[in-house]
């Protein structure tokens, strides 16, 4: 005769859940043919300094961090780039057929938060490109200032200061 206590069920419950849960938080890494991948057109990063640099040390030492990536909205068997756009084109500079990505599912409004997230961890981010990522979040998205501050680790009033750029005559933006 078994005896099944309910402490027991829900210890056992509780370890499906979280063999589920790691599970979803696994890895997807892939080599892809880099004629598989798309730059995602909503980067909020436009300039990409140290291209040369960069494919030299992928030339001598190969490509060490893999980029993310999420299956292509529309075109099937193609990855669209969420994360590691100047590690992509370093790779393309340095002539190599295969770029490492983890790939992830995702959708728009989660693909451009991570890469503002990913941008704005970075120093040399113009202000105008991090103002332009805030307002397609916004804009696009429907986030609310303090979900973007929220999710970007930055203060309300420094996502305010910056959505006031993109409201600047396009000469003075220059």
């Amino acid at each position: 005769m078994s005896s099944t206590s309910t402490e027991d069920v829900v210890v056992a419950e509780k370890k499906r859940n979280k063999s589920r849960a790691l599970a979803t938080l696994e890895p997807d890494y892939r080599v892809v043919p880099i004629e598989k991948i798309r730059e995602n057109p909503k980067n909020p990063r436009k300039t990409f300094d140290g291209i040369e640099d960069l494919s030299a040390s992928i030339r001598q030492m190969g490509q060490i961090v893999p980029g993310l990536a999420r299956p292509h909205p529309s075109e099937p068997d193609v990855f669209e780039l969420v994360a590691g756009h100047r590690r992509f084109r370093a790779c393309v500079n340095a002539g190599v057929d295969t770029f490492r990505l983890v790939v992830k599912e995702m959708d728009d409004a989660t693909a451009l938060k991570v890469m503002l997230v990913e941008n704005g961890q970075r120093a040399d981010v113009p202000p105008l490109e991090e103002a332009e990522s805030y307002r397609q979040l916004k804009d696009e998205h429907g986030f609310t200032v303090a979900q973007i501050a929220g999710g970007v680790g930055r203060s309300e009033a420094h996502v305010y200061q910056r959505l006031k750029l993109t409201e600047l005559v396009p000469g003075v933006q220059d």
